[in-house]
């Protein structure tokens, strides 16, 4: 066997083929980095490729053909299968908003009159705060904010969905990023570019266990 077929075989020792006439029927093997299923099939390795070349199936060993109605119907079924894998990524996780009820919302230093602020289920240093129609997402890490749709949202209750897919490339520009603790909370304040308003977000600061 030429040595680049070789190098095209999955690592599964020749015992295996052997015992798969007359263990089992048929064996699967895959390779997730490359899209690739190798099938053992009454003794025959039937490679399955799926790429950004397009998908295509051939065999790795013996002389076997499609005239056998089994191996070629699993065959078709697994290419389909991969191929239907490479032209639907994994969806972006989904973020559960809740609403933070203790939190305190400051637009120049008086509060809006319609506001709300949620926090991220799963990410402590995410805030979203809403003024009226406008969605503002706050990393309190990366001290960046970002403006969000309010049509990406899915109300459930008292809690918001959206999906990290819908996050903007590109956060908006602010300035004067501050943020410490006063007392229980931790607060938040920022600017809107160089010389828009100042927004300021209050939240319950977790309290350190560690001091009892």
């Amino acid at each position: 066997m030429p040595q680049r077929e070789k190098a095209r075989l999955t690592a599964i020792p020749d015992i295996l083929l052997t015992a798969a006439k007359f263990i089992a029927p048929i064996i699967f093997a895959t390779s997730t980095a490359s899209q690739r299923l190798l099938i053992v099939c009454r003794g025959q390795r039937l490679g399955v490729h799926c790429g950004p070349q397009g998908s295509s199936l051939h065999f790795e060993r013996g002389r076997g053909s499609f005239e056998d109605c089994q191996v070629r119907k699993i065959a078709l079924f697994c290419l389909l299968c991969l191929t239907a894998g490479s032209s639907f990524p994994g969806q972006p996780p989904t973020v559960i908003w809740k609403p933070l009820v203790q939190a305190i919302v400051l637009l120049n230093d008086a509060p809006p009159k319609t506001w709300n602020a949620y926090k991220a289920e799963k990410h402590d240093s995410w805030i979203l705060v809403q003024l009226w129609r406008r969605y503002l997402f706050l990393d309190l890490r990366e001290q960046a904010v970002y403006d969000l749709d309010p049509q990406k949202f899915k109300r459930k209750d008292d809690t918001l969905e959206w999906s990290e897919g819908d996050k903007p490339s590109a956060p908006i520009a602010i300035s004067n990023w501050d943020s410490r603790n006063v007392g229980t909370m931790q607060r938040i304040r920022f600017q809107f570019g160089k010389d828009g308003g100042v927004l300021e977000v209050q939240i319950p600061e977790k309290p350190n266990l560690r001091s009892f």
